[in-house]
């Protein structure tokens, strides 16, 4: 009988022992194949990254990303090297190109007439009525873009996207009686000495 008990154990251990190998086995399987299914996506994805590392490189290769491209040319055949190249291409070939930028936004008339009266201000303690004074006269305003462009938008000959600066000039007889009507003051040149200083 006793012999009958542990034959009776050892093949019910047996039995379990062949279902948890089993199981372990079908695990495995199933693990093996799931392996199988992310190593076949990581190989995939590394040579999509591959083929994309490939592509950037040849894009890379034949448009230099070093060199600075003229934004007004339409064609884009000549690349510069630095920045002083294409501001010189620019004062050569786009001398007066005063296409206004799209990114311009309106200014409230209040600021603008209050930047006009500092204009004024600036004008008044720059320009001198003495003999030595006539001539050519240079001046710089330092205001936002969008304030600047609100005041002299019809009189700006020159914008040099490079540059990011914007010219006006003012020449002959009428050019007093012009820069009054933009700065709504006929009487901006009358300078008065108190005011001044």
């Amino acid at each position: 009988m006793w012999q009958f008990l542990k034959q009776k154990i050892s093949n019910e251990i047996s039995a379990c022992v062949t279902k948890i190998a089993e199981k372990i086995n079908l695990r495995n399987v199933v693990y093996a194949t799931e392996a199988q299914k992310i190593l076949s996506i990581f190989n995939n994805i590394t040579a999509r990254l591959n083929t994309i590392w490939i592509f950037s490189f040849l894009v890379m290769s034949t448009q230099d990303s070093t060199r600075l491209y003229c934004s007004i040319c339409k064609r884009r055949v000549k690349g510069f090297k630095n920045r002083s190249g294409l501001q010189r291409h620019e004062t050569l070939k786009h001398m007066f190109y005063n296409t206004l930028p799209s990114h311009i936004q309106p200014v409230p008339d209040s600021e603008l007439s209050h930047l006009k009266k500092a204009i004024i201000k600036e004008l008044q303690k720059r320009l001198k009525n003495h003999y030595t004074a006539v001539g050519k006269q240079v001046f710089s305003v330092h205001c936002s873009e969008d304030a600047f462009v609100g005041i002299f938008k019809n009189h700006i000959t020159r914008y040099s996207p490079c540059g990011s600066f914007y010219l006006c000039s003012f020449k002959g007889e009428k050019a007093f009686d012009e820069i009054g009507k933009i700065l709504d003051d006929e009487n901006w040149g009358n300078v008065n000495m108190e005011k001044v200083n």
